[in-house]
Order: C-alpha cells, then sequence, then structure tokens
C-alpha cells in the first residue's frame, strides 16, 4: 500500500479537469469585475465559534488545536466568514463582495462525495429590495448562456414558506418538525398520515397538494388554483412567482419551482434559488436572501443575498460533456528542424497538437494513450496519416 497516498475525500485536480477550472475561474472573475464586485479572500482557517449555530455538525468538521485551547476549523462555509469579517469591520455599507476559494466538509464515506471543493460566489450586503436576487440571477443566465449552451435551469423556492404554513397549525413542535421532514424528504405515506390531523383545516387542502407543488411555472400556478393559501405564506408564494416570471423572460433560461423542497442553507430568510443540469443529481449553483445572519455576529440585522457556484462539478461537466461531443485530438510528429512549420499548422487547427514523441514508434503509443489521430509531417511537408510507408 502506497504510504503517501491522500487522505479519504480529497483528491488531486490534474489535466483536462483542471484547465476547465481554471477557466471558469478565469471567466467568473471577469464576470465579477464586470459586475462592480470588490474581491475578497478570507483565511483558511476560523474560529469554530464563526460556524456554531448554523447546523454544522462536529462530526463534519476538520479541527485544528491552538496552543490556548481554543479550536480551529478549516472553513466548511464561505459565505459565513464573510459575514464575521463583516461584523468585525468597519465596511462601509451597501456592499457587493465576490469570492473563489476553498472550502471543507466532511461527508459519509462511500456516498461519492469529496470533502474539499472549490467554490466562487458573490455577497450583497445592504439591498433590501428583490433587485439584489436578480442581478445573482443574472449572473447565472449569463453563466447559463456563455458556458452552458443554455442547457442550466433555475428552480425557484422560498426558506420560510414551510415556516409559515406550519405555525399556523399548532404548538406541538416535534409533530411540526416530522411533517416538515416527511415533505422535504418526500416520504409522501408518512407525510399524508402525519397532516389527517388537519383535515379539518381550512388548509387541508393545500397539505394535501404541497408534496407535488414542483415545475414549470404555468403547471403549479393551475394546481393552486382556487386553493386556500393564508395570507402570511401566499405573499412568499407570489414574490417566487413574480420573480420567476421575470428570470424567465432572460434569453434561454428556463425556470421552473419547488415549494416543497428545504432551503440550500439553514440560514436563508427569503427567496431560494439552485442551478441544475440534466442528469445531474447536484445543483451546480445555489443562493438565497439571508437577512438575519448579520445579527448573530453583531446587534444589528442587514439585508443581504448571496451565491455559490460549484467549480469542481461544473469543471467535470464540462469535460464529461467535451468528451461526448468534440472530435478526436490530431498530434503532429515532426523532426525537430520542422518546428517552424510544425507549429504553424498547430496554431491553424485548434484540434492538433505537437507530438514530442522522440520516434515514431514511441508517437504511435502516445497516439494510442489519448485516442488521437496521428499525423506525420514529412521532409516534402506534408501531412498524411500515420501508415507504414508515408513518412519519406
Amino acid at each position: 500500500m502506497n504510504k503517501y497516498k491522500l487522505p479519504v475525500g480529497l483528491r488531486d485536480c490534474f489535466g483536462e479537469t483542471a484547465h476547465k477550472k481554471a477557466k471558469l475561474r478565469h471567466y467568473l472573475l471577469s464576470q465579477f469585475e464586470d459586475y462592480g464586485y470588490t474581491s475578497i479572500e478570507t483565511p483558511l482557517l476560523e474560529y469554530q465559534k464563526v460556524f456554531d449555530k448554523y447546523n454544522m455538525r462536529q462530526g463534519n468538521l476538520y479541527r485544528v488545536l491552538e496552543p490556548d485551547g481554543e479550536v480551529l476549523v478549516l472553513r466548511p462555509d464561505l459565505t459565513l466568514p464573510i459575514a464575521r469579517f463583516m461584523a468585525t469591520t468597519n465596511v462601509v455599507i451597501p456592499q457587493k463582495f465576490a469570492y473563489i476559494g476553498d472550502l471543507f466538509k466532511r461527508n459519509k464515506e462511500l456516498v461519492g462525495l469529496y470533502n474539499q471543493a472549490t467554490q466562487a460566489g458573490v455577497e450583497l450586503v445592504g439591498y433590501e429590495t428583490n433587485k439584489a436576487e436578480l442581478e445573482c440571477l443574472c449572473l447565472i443566465n449569463r453563466l447559463n448562456r456563455n458556458v452552458l449552451a443554455g442547457k442550466l435551469y433555475v428552480e425557484l423556492g422560498h426558506a420560510m414558506l414551510a415556516q409559515k404554513i406550519l405555525s399556523l397549525l399548532e404548538e406541538d413542535h416535534d409533530l411540526l418538525e416530522s411533517v416538515k421532514q416527511a415533505l422535504f424528504t418526500k416520504n409522501i405515506p408518512l407525510y399524508e398520515n402525519l397532516i389527517e390531523k388537519y383535515a379539518d383545516k381550512k388548509i387541508f387542502n393545500f397539505l394535501k397538494k404541497w408534496p407535488r407543488l414542483f415545475g414549470d411555472l404555468n403547471e403549479v400556478r393551475n394546481m393552486l388554483k382556487n386553493t386556500y393559501i393564508p395570507k402570511e405564506a401566499r405573499k412568499a408564494i407570489e414574490e417566487v412567482f413574480s420573480i420567476g416570471e421575470l428570470v424567465e423572460s432572460l434569453p434561454k433560461q428556463r425556470v421552473t419551482v419547488d415549494f416543497s423542497s428545504p432551503a440550500p442553507q439553514s440560514y436563508y430568510t427569503g427567496l431560494t434559488f439552485k442551478g441544475y443540469l440534466a442528469n445531474v443529481s447536484e445543483y451546480v449553483v445555489s443562493g438565497g436572501r439571508y437577512d438575519k445572519l448579520l445579527a448573530n455576529f453583531k446587534d444589528k440585522e442587514e439585508s443581504a443575498v448571496g451565491m455559490g457556484i460549484e467549480l469542481d462539478l461544473l469543471a467535470r461537466i464540462l469535460v464529461q460533456q467535451n468528451q461526448a461531443e468534440s472530435r478526436h485530438r490530431v498530434l503532429i510528429y515532426f523532426n525537430t528542424p520542422q518546428l517552424s512549420q510544425a507549429a504553424t499548422i498547430v496554431e491553424q487547427n485548434p484540434d492538433y497538437e505537437l507530438c514530442l514523441a522522440a520516434t515514431l514508434n514511441n508517437a504511435r503509443k502516445v497516439a494510442k494513450l489519448k485516442n488521437a489521430r496521428l499525423m506525420i509531417l514529412t521532409k516534402r511537408g506534408e501531412l498524411l496519416d500515420d501508415f507504414e510507408n508515408s513518412f519519406n
């Protein structure tokens, strides 16, 4: 066994995936600059208390013990360190921050998830209106059009809808928590059994439909026709629909809603959004409003919206798409004195690259390894496919 193997859940990034990830970094940094964001980098290590209130389970954290007994952790989240930064500095509000950095969070073994991830994102602090959410969604739309060929769809929800609905039913916290978990996990038999207790309430018709309230905007609107919705919840639902209609008007942007799923993060307080690709179970981008987050770091609340983009996942998806769609690479085998001519050919053909093998036999091995087509630059300056008698 190799004694230098990596810890479980970590990996090296190399080759085409590393190349795609670097290109994504460059693209996103240019977009953040275009939109007027201020770059921010926070330390990889933070005091554990920064994350204590936000359901960051102890077993999920990588911890380091200071000589004075204080516990540091490798950051498992990139929004909370920025909230800590806002609370401990005199930065003038409003501000728009952008970042790219790594986070570390232990996942269960054998579930196919890595414990290290690179995330790009933005945090808009001090913006009260939903124009902040709309700017995030415009950035997502740009990513969709410029990088993902219009294949990403945005799913909208509301972090407080479940609380607004369930708080109207009764004071039995444990029962309401069971209802919510059954709803979020789509355990329909258990959910339907739990809500039977409320069959005599006016809201029962909504409760019956709730687990299925996801899909296209018009589809879900039609499901809610003639359904009683309490005033407290109707405002949240209408906000989701109105934002959805605006985002759907952006070029090549499909929008869905889901009123029966949890927020991406526990600290969200308003509209939430996720970006999905077909046949990919994880979302590549997520965000939402979290107006109360800063109140946990200082006495004053501040309006805030943020989103994160999963660079590792996005890079792997782009590599897979390229492998499925692109043509084979072409390797050009040449004699050293022909460097200038070979370099010109490669420059004029994006799918071509120089073959650096010392001999033709080695060049054939390299081409086989790369699943590439091998072409030979002859002494007469002709390009020929690799056949035994082609090199003169």
